[in-house]
């Protein structure tokens, strides 16, 4: 078992174009540089990048850019399909996603919202009667599909090639068969009791070579009866599966195991193109979701928050600037409990300007904040707090012409619903437990808001942050976001920070320990930090220094084996290019010069 703790020699000097890996010294008993080999892409004169979470899809997006006229959008749409197949338990077109992506031609940035939504038939009261788990397991937990609305409105915005060409790599390998990633055999063991509720998927993910047991890395995983899906989709687009026998045969599946999906609600359902939110800090320009994603508004809040000190972000870097960074956290995740979809609630544009361009922030900071203790939990978010008293991937791309994408993706927990439609080969999400139910928190321990309480049609309040940064020329500097419920949120504010304020290059920037502060976890106010094994043996750490900084100002600890999973792509004003897939997921970034 390797360590990394949080000492990492912060590093002053230009982290946009150099790399450095960690350095070795009591702290980092073995060479780790193995982690970055696999994970990091050093800055260098790339003409195409695709960060992604798996290393077969960073390198089918980064190959359909080389060897045909894709250009970012056709990659992301391959790779985002790609995704979906090799590792289910993440995504796939059952689920839903956001899509952030800027245009170098025209230097516009546009926000897609493919947000699953929910049935006619739900109600605000669906669940209050029965248990926790109805909402999380089985078709009843299922929100209508969005992913590949949003991937075809992109791709006929701005894709160069035909749509039967970016779904067709997605095809062959569901198909032909694949050698399963250490990481999707490892997601179907820690879940096998869940995927064993259901025949199909649990079919879908046994062993070929051991009898009722999950699937080994290595062995071939493959999905025909999407592949077939994906025929039908390539041939009649998104009708196939919204207005064809795709989505009848989809209907019929969910009904007879007790869903309330129906062919109207996938007829009914269409993407909104929004504006972005947006907001300069320190020069930069942070670009990321609007309502009803929160992931946008909330990283604003907390990057505006910690920015707005006197001394920079990389001074006491492991102590005061960490206790800055979770109070930042905690008022801008009380913020968050006051948006929703904003076809419900049009005032949550007043929220999201508090957030990202007001002196709201500024007046937290002035007055509800202290350098030497936490504040009262009422007193986090202001006026607009409501307190009364992992399944999920991201990918990003950058081309040639510099034109980006950020894609986060999502069947919700993983292996979402647990339910696989067998005449379809789609998992379904469970996205209704991101809706709020009265009085419990959901999976993720976030407490419930009444706005968030579910409605037909309403789209539930997301986490996902799909961000692109800017330089004071209008230049993308950085394509990033994240998976993981709420720590979507701060796994992405803490790369930004680490990267573009404190110095530190890509990798080390992307996989230092972290701390999670979502203010109230599963109904307790706990400032979360790493404590993670990843699958090579490496445990990231919170330093004892930072824990004792956190600790003396009265944060309530705990360590936790997860915090967010990060892809990103940095740019320098030399047009240098790295990317990092996180080592938290065990993937890599392909590019090719």
């Amino acid at each position: 078992m390797l360590l990394l703790g949080t000492a990492l020699g912060v590093a002053m000097g230009s982290a946009l174009s150099s790399s450095s890996s960690f350095p070795h010294s009591s702290t980092f008993p073995a060479d780790i540089s193995s982690l970055q080999a696999q994970s990091y892409l050093p800055p260098d004169n790339y003409k195409g990048v695709v960060a992604a979470d798996d290393a077969l899809c960073s390198e089918l997006g980064a190959n359909l850019m080389k060897t045909t006229p894709a250009n970012a959008i056709d990659a992301a749409v391959a790779t985002t399909l790609c995704l979906g197949v090799v590792n289910p338990g993440s995504s796939g077109i059952g689920g839903g996603c956001f899509i952030l992506f800027h245009d170098s031609s025209t230097s516009s940035t546009s926000f897609i919202d493919s947000r699953e939504f929910a049935p006619a038939a739900a109600s605000s009261t669906m669940y209050d009667d029965l248990p926790p788990t109805s909402s999380i397991n089985g078709p009843y937990a299922a929100a209508v599909p969005a992913e590949l609305k949003g991937l075809e409105k992109m791709h006929q915005l701005h894709g160069k090639i035909p749509w039967s060409d970016v779904v067709s790599p997605a095809r062959d390998l569901a198909r032909n068969g694949f050698p399963t990633s250490p990481y999707l055999a490892h997601l179907a063991s820690e879940h096998w009791d869940k995927i064993s509720l259901n025949s199909d998927l649990k079919e879908l993910l046994s062993s070929p070579s051991v009898p009722n047991s999950p699937i080994k890395a290595g062995e071939t995983f493959k999905n025909t009866k999407l592949a077939e899906t994906f025929d039908e989709i390539m041939d009649k687009g998104t009708d196939a599966l919204y207005r064809g026998s795709i989505g009848e045969n989809l209907v019929a599946d969910l009904t007879a195991g007790g869903g309330i999906i129906t062919t109207d609600d996938l007829a009914s359902y269409s993407v909104t193109v929004r504006e972005p939110v947006s907001a300069t800090v320190d020069g930069f320009t942070i670009t990321g979701a609007p309502p009803p994603s929160s992931g946008g508004a909330t990283v604003l809040a907390a990057l505006r928050f910690v920015s707005g000190f006197s001394t920079p972000f990389a001074a006491d870097f492991e102590t005061l600037s960490q206790h800055r960074l979770s109070e930042g956290m905690k008022h801008a995740f009380a913020m968050r409990m006051s948006l929703a979809d904003p076809a419900f609630y049009p005032d949550v544009g007043t929220v999201v300007e508090d957030m990202v361009s007001t002196s709201f922030i500024d007046d937290l900071r002035a007055s509800k904040y202290s350098d030497d203790d936490v504040q009262t939990i009422t007193d986090y978010g202001g006026s607009w707090s409501l307190l009364n008293d992992h399944g999920t991937t991201h990918l990003s791309v950058v081309d040639a012409d510099l034109n980006a994408v950020a894609i986060t993706s999502t069947v919700n927990t993983e292996f979402g619903s647990g339910f696989l439609s067998p005449s379809t080969g789609i998992l379904l999400n469970n996205q209704m437990d991101d809706f709020s139910s009265a009085g419990r928190a959901n999976y993720f321990g976030l407490a419930p808001s009444p706005r968030n309480y579910p409605e037909p049609h309403k789209r539930p309040l997301s986490s996902m942050s799909p961000t692109i940064v800017f330089d004071s020329l209008g230049k993308v500097r950085m394509v990033l976001g994240a998976s993981g419920g709420p720590k979507i949120i701060t796994a992405t504010l803490q790369t930004i920070l680490n990267h573009l304020f404190a110095g530190l290059d890509l990798f080390t920037a992307n996989s230092r320990p972290r701390i999670h502060d979502q203010l109230l976890y599963h109904d307790q106010e706990t400032c979360t930090y790493s404590n993670e094994e990843l699958l090579s043996g490496v445990v990231l750490e919170l330093s004892d220094e930072t824990k004792t900084s956190l600790e003396s100002r009265k944060h309530p600890m705990l360590g936790i084996d997860y915090l967010g999973t990060c892809q990103a792509i940095s740019i320098t004003s030399e047009n240098l290019v790295s990317a990092v897939s996180d080592v938290r997921k065990d993937g890599s970034p392909a590019g090719f010069k």
